[in-house]
């Protein structure tokens, strides 16, 4: 899959070939994105044209929000990678601006069909766009029916009898509830970061844990949960031929230890690897969320934590074997 950031860019690799576009944010790429994108895809391939997702970067709720506090579900490279998977020729990630924004809905479309020879766009049916969101399918109907484009539609994919979204998938992370998530993203969430230096207390009661500090993405919410750390290096090679150890992850604000509530951490307790084979300070790895254990509490002492450990890592291992 090739990644452009400006239609200019664009246009001078691909030249005169004809596009069918999917045209939206996927954050997360959902089921309802994964329908959408495949529909475009398979179009392409059978019509000889080139698949392309146009997308944005930062998200317009992140541009507009200035405080930061909105997160997206996956980093650029997870997503990536999800839409390469796909069989995605093309992902144009446009740049969310000011000077984008102030784009009216007609002048975004005129923009678009800068791309080149666009023969196709498809759209999930709430998609809106333009200054102030006053574009809508049927503005982009009509639009694509004067330039002689076909405007694909697509319905929402129903779990559950909720539809499959972005801000579901992110309420359902937001409450710790990744089982459900994974049923809208249809594959297990993965938190992806870099192993730091942390205080080394769980060395001192047998359960030496990974520090995380993570990229820009949603972390779900606090407590202990089952799942995998892979790391995405060279260094995997290393341990053991394997790159994807079972895990204990646990989020929040490690009440026990008696800190001030800031900045919640990240840390994930392998419990298949010797503490001697684990040196993975500075190393990119990936966390994948497969099922919440409990909530985070905070313990008397130590040895009261060290104990609790000791169940949640039994539980981690059902729950794994139940999922992989």
């Amino acid at each position: 899959m090739h990644v452009f950031n400006s239609i200019e860019s664009l246009t001078k690799v691909i030249g005169k070939r004809s596009l069918n576009i999917a045209l939206g944010n996927f954050d997360g790429v959902h089921l309802g994105h994964q329908s959408l994108i495949a529909g475009v895809v398979k179009s392409a391939r059978l019509r000889d044209r080139l698949s392309v997702v146009v997308s944005f970067d930062p998200h317009p709720l992140q541009y507009f929000a200035k405080s930061g506090d909105f997160k997206k579900i996956d980093s650029p490279t997870m997503r990536r990678r999800l839409l390469a998977a796909l069989g995605v020729d093309v992902l144009l990630e446009l740049k969310f601006d000011e000077s984008l924004s102030c784009l009216s809905a007609q002048q975004f479309l005129e923009l678009l069909t800068a791309a080149g020879n666009l023969r196709q766009i498809s759209v999930g049916v709430d998609f809106r766009f333009g200054k102030g969101r006053l574009g809508d399918v049927q503005f982009l109907s009509d639009f694509c029916e004067g330039e002689g484009i076909e405007a694909i539609i697509v319905e929402p994919v129903h779990v559950d009898d909720l539809v499959a979204s972005s801000s579901q998938v992110r309420h359902w992370l937001r409450q710790g509830d990744v089982e459900k998530a994974a049923m809208m993203l249809g594959r297990s969430f993965i938190l992806m970061g870099t192993v730091v230096h942390g205080q080394k207390v769980g060395r001192t009661i047998g359960f030496p844990t990974a520090n995380i500090a993570c990229h820009d993405q949603l972390i779900p919410g606090n407590g202990v949960y089952a799942g995998t750390l892979t790391v995405a290096s060279d260094v995997s090679s290393q341990l053991r031929g394997n790159n994807e150890f079972a895990c204990v992850i646990n989020i929040g604000y490690r009440p026990t230890r008696g800190e001030a509530k800031k900045d919640v951490s990240v840390e994930a307790h392998v419990f298949a690897i010797q503490d001697s084979d684990f040196d993975l300070y500075e190393q990119p790895v990936e966390l994948k969320f497969i099922s919440r254990l409990r909530d985070e509490k905070k313990f008397p002492d130590l040895d009261a934590l060290k104990r609790q450990i000791a169940v949640d890592i039994e539980c981690a291992k059902k729950k794994i074997k139940r999922f992989s």
